[in-house]
């Protein structure tokens, strides 16, 4: 036999919060209930939740579940009510039985709710834990926010403890038994301003400080006993000065037909009294139970109720004590503070248990319920447009009628095109109007769609628009009439008359172009690519089209016209739909005057050469009916090195001369004629000429620098003129700038740009000189700066130095000098010397340390020096 079982809440009929029914077919029954003719009494008890054949709900066992009296006192009228009660209790059942969802439904629409924004929540937790605590020194206190904790030594200082943080903050105790804002040395005094004991001590009075949670939200329902509200913000609970911690955040207090739980996220550090060594941070626990809560009597302006400190299972293991709820228990024995939240059988265990917890608030009845508004009217479209986007929708519409009990937020408007996806808009509330542009997709129509909003929800979508087409085709074909079409005369202006008809829809937003065109770069239903691609083009502005017709003229000016190519006028979009839409395409063909031809290709010329000049005569060929009006003269490199040379000359002229010529390079030289119909062929290549090479230029930019000790570096660039004949080496020549001594001599190739010379006399000053040669000769000699002569550099190991830093920089870029101290060694300064015996110097401590530091920076500068000169010979 099956079973139907059923619950409902609420104060119906005003004596029963919950009832789980049972119902065989057949039959009603309700669980927990004696028969109607048995009195009930007060140990026969009914469900709080509805069970549906299945296990308790998930953290409760059958035994853990608490039931609550069916007839409490607060809710009887007398004994003589009980059987009239249970009557109509089984009466509803029985309703329920047959129309349940409708009972249900009723049931729910007589909620006694309120709401509030203002809960207050007080709390000392218990008077352990604003005590002194065991160890010498140290407190049991609570502190507003997380203070956070580093190490299992590390206690709270004063700097840490706040006050207040958010919603949260600590109270102290007077002496009237008022409250007001704790401070840290009231941590540890009693509220007449005593100082706390100096030894623990189980009985006596703590500091007073309680926590406070202030602008808690949720609902109240006093008539029911039911209560949920939360706060934001969190406390910290410190034992022993903080050598133990944890904390709570995010408190919710939740009452259901008088009783409840206080629940809170927890976390805080993992601490043993026995091993301070030991720590540990640990994970947030949510939704743990701080508080169980019975027999909650709540009030339209709050409530005060003691938590439970029941009989529970401390260690898992049996035993069985009074205690805060076995999470929290669970939670705190991880900080190392689990003994102090369970009686033990000792003279503290009544500073164990929990104190009073104190919910003020202001209930406020609901409000009345609002709900999404009524979809406005039917909307307006109509096709708009503007210089910058011809293709657009106006969608006008009207506020709704109703706004639901809730001023509109908003409004979606949609637009649905025939073909391709809808767009929406979502405008404010003081809009009744949106524009939709873009709308470029050819002929096709849309209808609009309003949809109102506020903050419960949107409405219906409002009945379509009619439909509009923003970008509709022409009604009719377009078509022109052209005149004239033919024997037009390209030497002379030409104006043509074009008259056209059907020219309606989207393409004629901005009117049409009545356009002349090389075929070549348009024709109708060919996209052009810029309005250079028309020979010339004339504006109809979209007034001077009238029912689709008009009548316009374009003048193409002289010589706008070729020969050799095709043309049309005809007709396209304007603007720059001229580009893309191709509805308004027509075209007319025209035809051109018999014409002149280019000129014949002149004879061979003759090409002659001057040092590295070259002149080309020819003689004037036939004009094949129009006057030669010039020539142009190519000379081109043989070889194909060296640049094209060209020149237009005048009809006059039969010769052309090109100086600068480059040398060593052979040219021949073709002429092209021309007249007003074009350029002939190109005549036959003259003959080849070569420009005669020479020596080379001079070398540039010769210049003389330090390099190692007893070298220079002698640097240069290449000749600007090779001399028409390819650089085949330098000759490199350092010469004393007194005469005196050896002139040193270098022969390099012609890639290098240059020489190093070594063993040179530091006490001698040199001059450079650089020749170029060619397979031609030499160049003059180019030479570095005859009154800057440069010394080479002194052997910095030998101390034979200046005690200056040179500072110069060889031909790679990298420096070439050295430094050097009085005494010759690297950048010591004053070397902290003595003198010995024999009048030399003899250096102390530092400027021993300083010396070697120097030696040895002298010999890693040499062996980079000489790995650079090794690098340049074998370069």
């Amino acid at each position: 036999m099956g079973w139907t079982q059923v619950f409902f809440r609420g104060n119906f009929p005003h004596i029963l919060r919950e009832v789980s029914m049972e119902t065989p077919i057949g039959s009603v029954r309700i669980s927990g209930c004696p028969p109607p003719d048995l009195p009930f009494t007060s140990n026969q008890r009914v469900h709080r939740r509805a069970r549906h054949a299945g296990p308790p709900p998930s953290g409760e066992t059958g035994n853990e579940r608490k039931e609550t009296p069916v007839f409490s006192p607060s809710r009887m009228q007398g004994p003589a009510a009980r059987p009239t009660q249970a009557v109509a209790a089984l009466a509803a059942v029985a309703v329920l039985g047959a129309g349940l969802t409708a009972a249900s439904s009723a049931v729910a629409a007589e909620t006694t709710a309120k709401t509030t924004s203002d809960a207050t929540l007080t709390w000392s937790l218990n008077k352990e834990s604003n005590w002194r605590a065991y160890a010498p020194g140290t407190f049991n206190f609570l502190s507003a926010g997380i203070v956070d904790k580093t190490s299992a030594s590390d206690p709270v200082e004063e700097n840490e403890w706040k006050q207040a943080d958010g919603d949260v903050s600590i109270e102290k105790k007077q002496a009237d038994g008022t409250y007001q804002a704790a401070t840290w040395a009231g941590l540890k005094t009693t509220p007449d301003g005593k100082d706390l004991p100096a030894a623990y001590t189980a009985t006596g009075e703590g500091s007073g400080n309680r926590v406070r949670l202030a602008n808690g939200t949720g609902t109240i329902d006093a008539a029911n006993d039911d209560a949920e509200i939360s706060w934001d913000g969190a406390f910290t609970v410190v034992y022993y000065s903080g050598l133990n911690q944890w904390y709570a955040k995010d408190l919710k207090l939740t009452v259901a037909n008088g009783s409840g739980r206080l629940t809170a996220t927890l976390g805080g550090w993992g601490t043993d009294m026995n091993d301070t060594s030991k720590f540990a941070v640990l994970d947030e626990e949510k939704d743990v139970e701080i508080a169980t809560l019975s027999n909650v009597d709540v009030k339209d302006d709050g409530t005060v109720v003691t938590p439970d400190f029941n009989e529970t299972d401390v260690d898992g293991q049996g035993t069985m004590r009074k205690s805060w709820p076995k999470r929290f228990l669970d939670f705190v024995t991880k900080t190392g503070t689990g003994p102090y939240w369970y009686a033990s059988g000792g003279a503290a265990d009544q500073r164990k248990t929990p104190a009073e917890i104190q919910v003020s608030y202001t209930a406020k009845a609901p409000e009345p319920q609002a709900t999404a508004p009524e979809a406005p009217a039917k909307p307006t479209a109509t096709v708009a447009g503007t210089m910058a986007d011809p293709y657009q929708v106006k969608v006008d519409w009207k506020a709704p009628a109703k706004d639901g009990g809730s001023a509109i937020t908003g409004y979606t408007v949609t637009l649905v095109p025939s073909t391709g996806d809808p767009v929406s808009q979502d405008v404010d509330a003081s809009a009744t109007t949106a524009t939709f542009g873009k709308l470029t997709a050819q002929n096709v129509s849309y209808t609009a769609s309003v949809v109102a909003k506020n903050t419960e929800g949107a409405s219906a979508a409002s009945a379509a628009s009619d439909p509009v087409t923003p970008n509709a085709d022409p009604a009719a074909a377009p078509a022109v009439t052209v005149e004239p079409t033919g024997d037009i005369d390209p030497a002379v202006e030409n104006t043509f008359t074009v008259k056209g008809t059907g020219f309606t829809g989207g393409a004629a937003f901005y009117g049409a172009y009545a356009v002349v065109a090389d075929t070549g770069k348009w024709n109708a239903g060919r996209n052009p690519t810029s309005p250079n691609d028309f020979v010339k083009a004339a504006w109809v502005k979209a007034a001077g089209i009238k029912d689709g017709a008009f009548t316009a003229t374009v003048t193409v000016p002289a010589g706008s016209l070729e020969y050799g190519r095709t043309y049309v006028v005809g007709t396209t979009a304007a603007h720059g739909l001229s580009l893309t839409d191709r509805r308004l395409d027509t075209a007319t063909a025209i035809t051109l005057k018999a014409q002149a031809q280019a000129p014949e290709a002149p004879a061979q010329p003759q090409l002659a050469a001057n040092g590295t000049s070259a002149t080309v005569t020819w003689t004037a060929p036939a004009d094949n009916g129009s006057a030669i009006t010039g020539y142009t003269v190519t000379l081109t490199p043989a070889d194909g090195k060296g640049d094209v040379k060209t020149q237009q000359v005048d009809a006059a002229a039969t010769a052309a001369t090109f100086d600068g010529l480059a040398k060593g390079v052979t040219y021949t030289a073709t002429v092209v004629a021309r007249n007003a119909i074009g350029a002939s062929a190109a005549s036959p290549a003259s003959a080849a000429v070569t420009i005669a090479a020479t020596a080379p230029g001079a070398a540039g930019d010769v210049t003389v620098r330090q390099s190692a000790a007893h070298e220079l570096i002698v640097g240069w660039t290449a000749p600007a003129d090779d001399g028409g004949s390819a650089i085949t080496g330098y000759t490199v020549t350092l010469t004393p700038a007194d005469g005196k001594g050896d002139v040193k001599t270098q022969q390099v190739d012609a890639a290098t740009t240059t020489a190093v010379f070594t063993d040179l006399d530091p006490a001698v000053a040199y001059t450079a000189s650089v020749v170029a040669t060619n397979a031609i000769g030499d160049s003059t000699a180019a030479t570095s700066d005859i009154n800057a002569p440069v010394n080479p550099a002194p052997d910095q190991s030998t101390g034979d130095g200046d005690g200056t830093d040179s500072g110069v920089t060889d031909g790679d870029g990298a420096t070439g000098g050295t430094q050097s101290g009085t005494t010759g060694t690297i950048g010591s300064g004053i070397a902290n010397t003595t003198t010995n015996a024999d009048g030399s110097a003899k250096l102390g401590s530092t400027g021993a340390s300083v010396a070697v530091f120097a030696g040895v920076t002298v010999a890693l500068a040499a062996a980079a020096a000489a790995v650079t000169i090794l690098r340049r010979r074998n370069a």
